[in-house]
C-alpha cells in the first residue's frame, strides 16, 4: 500500500508557505498604499495575482485597482470583487466603490456603498482593523460636510482606535489621522491643539507624500485667534511678540499634547492629556 502521509504533509506545507507569501505580500501592498507609492503598489498586486491560489486572484486585483490614478478604469476592476468568496474583500471592494463615488459628488452612492462595506465587515472572521478605520475616516468626512463636526470626531476617535494597532506597521495613518482631528478642532473653534496637532503631522517624514496637510496647517492657522497664531510663529526676539505669547498662554488653556515617538521608522502613538480629552468639543 503507497504511504500518502508524506504527500499530504508536503501539499500542507506549500499550502502553508503560499498563504504565508499571500500574506507577507499583501502587508507590502498596505505599507506602499498608505504612503501613496503607487508604482510599488502595482507591482506587489502583479504579484499577488501570480502568487494567489485558484479564487484568490482578487487579493490581487483589489490591489491594482488602488494603484491606477484612472477611478472609472479602477471601479471596472474593484465592481466584481463585490461579488467574490471574501467577506473583507467585499468589504473593501464597497469601500473603495463608496469613495470613488465620492470623488463624483455622488453621496447617495457614497453612502449606500459604505453601509455595505459596514455590513460586510461585520461579517468578517476577524477584524480588519485597517478597513474599519478607512471606513471610520470616510464616515467622518461626510459628518464634517453636513456640519456635524462633533459627530465627525466621534468617527475619528475610532480611526485612531484602529490607527493604535497598526502604527508600527503603517505609520503614516497615525499623521493622516491628525489632519483630520486637527481640520475637526479647528471647525469647533479648537485652533490651539488643532495646530499643535497639525505641526506633528507636517514635522513627520511622511508631509511631503501628503501635500494637503500643508494646506490644512495654513488654513488653520490663518483662521486661528491672534494669540494662537503668534504661538504658531514664535517670534521669540521681538519683545513685544514675547509679552504677546505669554499671554497666549495664559490665555489658552491647557490642551492634549500628542507625542509620536519613533523607534526604527515605526511610530508608537499616544496621547498625553493636560485638563481633558483632545476629542472633547468645548
Amino acid at each position: 500500500m503507497i504511504n500518502n502521509k508524506p504527500k499530504l504533509r508536503f501539499i500542507s506545507h506549500l499550502m502553508s508557505a503560499s498563504r504565508q507569501r499571500i500574506q507577507a505580500l499583501t502587508m507590502q501592498a498596505e505599507q506602499a498604499s498608505s504612503v501613496r507609492d503607487l508604482k510599488s503598489l502595482s507591482a506587489i498586486a502583479d504579484s499577488l495575482i501570480e502568487a494567489a491560489p485558484s479564487g484568490l486572484e482578487s487579493i490581487g486585483f483589489y490591489y491594482r485597482a488602488c494603484s491606477l490614478h484612472n477611478k472609472g478604469q479602477a471601479r471596472s476592476i474593484i465592481e466584481p470583487i463585490t461579488e467574490c468568496e471574501l467577506p473583507v474583500l467585499r468589504a473593501r471592494a464597497h469601500l473603495a466603490l463608496g469613495s470613488y463615488a465620492f470623488l463624483r459628488s455622488d453621496l447617495s452612492l457614497t453612502e449606500k456603498h459604505y453601509r455595505c462595506a459596514e455590513s460586510e465587515f461585520a461579517a468578517c472572521s476577524t477584524v480588519d482593523h485597517l478597513g474599519l478605520l478607512q471606513l471610520r475616516k470616510m464616515q467622518a468626512v461626510l459628518q464634517s460636510l453636513a456640519g456635524n463636526h462633533t459627530g465627525s470626531l466621534g468617527h475619528l476617535r475610532q480611526s485612531w482606535a484602529y490607527a493604535e494597532q497598526l502604527s508600527r506597521a503603517l505609520p503614516a495613518l497615525s499623521y493622516d489621522l491628525l489632519n483630520s482631528i486637527a481640520i475637526e478642532l479647528n471647525a469647533l473653534g479648537n485652533s490651539a491643539p488643532a495646530i499643535k496637532l497639525i505641526r506633528i503631522a507636517t514635522n513627520s517624514p511622511f508631509a511631503e507624500r501628503f501635500p494637503e496637510w500643508s494646506q490644512s496647517q495654513q488654513e488653520i492657522v490663518e483662521a486661528s485667534p491672534t494669540p494662537a497664531r503668534v504661538l504658531y510663529m514664535s517670534v521669540y526676539r521681538d519683545e513685544k511678540a514675547a509679552r504677546l505669547i505669554q499671554d497666549a498662554r495664559d490665555k489658552i488653556r491647557a490642551s492634549a499634547v500628542l507625542q509620536v515617538l519613533a523607534r526604527r521608522d515605526l511610530v508608537e502613538a499616544t496621547f498625553k492629556y493636560a485638563d481633558g480629552s483632545i476629542w472633547s468639543t468645548r
